[in-house]
């Protein structure tokens, strides 16, 4: 299973490196999600290091990006992961970009490279448990 090539997806910025995001970045993510909290709201866990842990460190490699300075600043994010129930397969994207780096496009590419990265996860599931169960014979 490879990831999407994120030179189709992902927009060239000089100043910015790409790279999927690694436990050690969790300063680096909760740094960005304050930043963002405090331009747009919103609720303070989403910065909180756990729900960073859960939701932009996904377990299955190659699932999450991040635009990193050449200093090492975190300035915007996405990770998708499985979340499937009993009776569905489901995935989640949560994403950021920072407010200084909004409106050049970086955003609307995250989510581009996010629903390309979940239509591949999902294509590797097992068909829909519904569909299974049709009840006709």
């Amino acid at each position: 299973m490879n990831p999407p090539d994120e030179t189709k997806i992902i927009p060239t910025v000089p100043e910015l490196s790409w790279r999927s995001l690694q436990p050690n970045d969790v300063g680096t993510i909760t740094e960005l999600a304050t930043a963002c909290l405090e331009v747009d709201g919103g609720l303070p866990l989403g910065a909180a290091d756990t729900y960073i842990q859960e939701h932009y460190l996904p377990a299955l490699p190659g699932t999450s990006i991040g635009a990193f300075e050449g200093n090492g600043q975190l300035v915007a994010c996405t990770a998708v992961q499985p979340t499937h129930t009993p009776d569905d397969y489901r995935i989640t994207i949560v994403g950021q970009v920072h407010p200084t780096y909004r409106k050049r496009g970086i955003g609307t590419s995250l989510l581009e490279w996010s629903m390309a990265e979940a239509s591949r996860l999902l294509s590797t599931s097992p068909p829909d448990p519904a569909s299974r169960n049709t009840g006709c014979n």
